[in-house]
């Protein structure tokens, strides 16, 4: 049997040409000048030696190819700690604002309870990954994300209580990340809103600032807000974070002298972009991503990342980074099939065949 190996874009391609030597029975009927050609066809016409040589070929066959797919992929998939980290831009630390108790932020927790958490109950529980990661939960799961929200302005949530910088670093060890986003939330409350303040004090004491990148998150009403910019870049902040949760319209005229601030500090606007099935519906309008373009258009300058990729409104969402270099997709929450689509789109700036990549796309 004559194997054959061909290259083809670094992936060995294997061929097999079985070749049978004639049976002592086939070169009986045969004449010695009968050619040799004529005489392998001879023995292929029986059935009884067809079956025979299949049966001693085909395992033998993929019993090879197995060995060499399987070592192939074994080659592929060890990690041999040479390759690059990844940094994850979209990350929170345990939340606790209005009455709730202020939570320790160093504490590690024998196991991180995730706000959308199945393996609690079962650990063997699956998800599907091809669709917006919250719809594999009920409606029981979403009321229980939505109560555990009001629990952190509230009396405090056991979840958020577990996440904390050692959970965080222990899990990002787990996957291969080297560096993570951290993203406050200023809601806009009278008192207990200084999650910025918190968690950016919180990473200088854990010693970890070589892993935490310290993102601010300023209110678009708050009457300092400019000053807050200010500060918080100064504190080291590289990234604002704004969300639906605000209540306003990123393409507003109020917008403006906040957007006018962020480009000159050079500081990144990371959004809450599109309707993710779990706010209130109260607050679906300010998410639309039609909603972002007049800002985008307005500010060339200043980088925009719309979280989620606009979340259920994807379909909205892309075509602002195909048409803009100021706007990059936040990966998060969206399915294997979105992503690809994702890695298809053509850069704006780009030559026709160029693609989003990896250089638009946050994970």
């Amino acid at each position: 049997m004559e194997l054959h190996i061909v290259k083809s874009v670094g992936l060995r391609v294997v061929s097999f040409s079985p070749f049978f030597y004639r049976s002592s029975r086939a070169a009986q009927v045969t004449s010695s000048n009968t050619p040799v050609s004529d005489n392998v066809a001879t023995v292929w016409r029986s059935q009884q030696n067809f079956l025979l040589a299949a049966a001693f070929v085909m395992p033998l066959t993929f019993s090879v190819w197995q060995a060499l797919l399987n070592n192939f992929v074994i080659e592929r998939a060890v990690f041999t700690g040479a390759e690059p980290k990844a940094i994850d831009a979209h990350c929170h630390f345990g939340r606790s604002t209005l009455f709730a108790p202020e939570l320790d932020l160093h504490r590690s927790s024998p196991r991180v309870q995730h706000l959308l958490d199945c393996d609690e109950a079962d650990p063997d529980c699956e998800l599907d990954l091809d669709v917006y990661i919250n719809r594999n939960f009920d409606e029981e799961a979403l009321a229980d994300l939505r109560w555990g929200v009001a629990s952190s302005m509230l009396w405090g949530s056991t979840a958020e209580e577990t996440h904390t910088i050692p959970n965080l670093l222990a899990e990002m060890d787990a996957t291969g990340v080297e560096q993570a986003v951290i993203l406050p939330i200023a809601f806009g409350l009278p008192f207990g809103d200084d999650l910025t303040e918190r968690w950016m004090e919180a990473i200088v004491q854990s010693g970890n600032t070589d892993h935490f990148i310290p993102a601010a998150s300023v209110h678009p009403r708050d009457s300092n807000r400019i000053e807050k910019l200010r500060r918080f870049s100064a504190a080291g902040a590289r990234v604002v974070k704004l969300h639906t949760m605000q209540r306003f319209y990123p393409d507003g005229d109020d917008m403006t002298e906040y957007y006018r601030e962020c480009e000159r500090l050079n500081l990144v606007l990371f959004f809450h972009c599109g309707r993710a099935g779990i706010e209130p519906e109260s607050m679906h309008r300010y998410a639309l991503p039609r909603h972002f373009e007049a800002a985008i258009r307005a500010f060339p300058k200043l980088q925009f990342v719309l979280g989620h990729s606009g979340a259920r409104d994807v379909a909205q969402a892309i075509p602002l980074a195909e048409r803009y270099d100021n706007v990059w997709l936040g990966a998060s929450c969206q399915g294997v099939t979105m992503l690809n689509e994702m890695l298809d789109v053509p850069v704006a700036s780009a030559c026709s065949t160029a693609r989003t990549g990896l250089s638009t796309i946050l994970l």
